[in-house]
């Protein structure tokens, strides 16, 4: 792992490590996969041979700052919302981990494959990764979804089955999937 720092002191990623990068962040909760499912997650990818890369602006920043202490080996790369800089981080990486947020979008702009969570909202509403390649992670076993189309602050049912049955083992079998056919093309 080499990090380096650049004129504004920012960290920028170098190197030819295995980047995942994950963006743990969202504005609103039901659209927020659990923080403890991150921390599983990238243990697992950690023990993999993937070295995890913490992306996100300001709202994100103590998020990233909790996910970093629990993550064995992982970088926190959270920054004040340069997102010329996430981006840049984002394409050094294999793939993103991230929610239906912003920056899931910015991976896709920058053609990074992504695996997105998708809890409250529904990628018909048009909110999906775009032109890119990506796997949707959603619950639609549920009929209380979608509860909203851009978020909630918290389940109205107060079961959050819609994040909460998307467990660590089933991202990391869709993640190694996305990969793989990645790495096919």
């Amino acid at each position: 792992m080499v990090l380096f720092t650049d004129k504004k002191g920012l960290m920028e990623l170098k190197g030819n490590e295995k980047y995942i990068g994950i963006c743990p962040g969202a504005k609103h909760f039901t659209k927020r996969w659990p923080r403890g499912y991150f921390i599983e997650l990238g243990n697992m990818l950690n023990k993999n041979g993937f070295k995890i890369v913490l992306l996100g602006g300001k709202d994100d920043k103590n998020l990233c700052t909790d996910l970093v202490k629990e993550i064995k080996n992982s970088i926190d790369l959270s920054n004040d919302d340069d997102i010329l800089q996430t981006a840049s981080n984002m394409q050094k990486c294999e793939a993103i981990i991230c929610n239906d947020s912003g920056l899931m979008h910015a991976a896709c702009a920058m053609k990074v494959p992504v695996l997105v969570f998708f809890g409250s909202t529904v990628k018909e509403f048009g909110f999906a990764p775009y032109n890119n390649k990506n796997i949707v992670l959603e619950n639609n076993s549920l009929n209380c979804r979608p509860c909203s189309h851009i978020g909630r602050s918290n389940c109205p049912k107060k079961h959050f089955k819609c994040m909460m049955e998307i467990t660590p083992n089933i991202a990391f079998e869709k993640l190694l999937e996305l990969l793989s056919v990645d790495r096919q093309d």
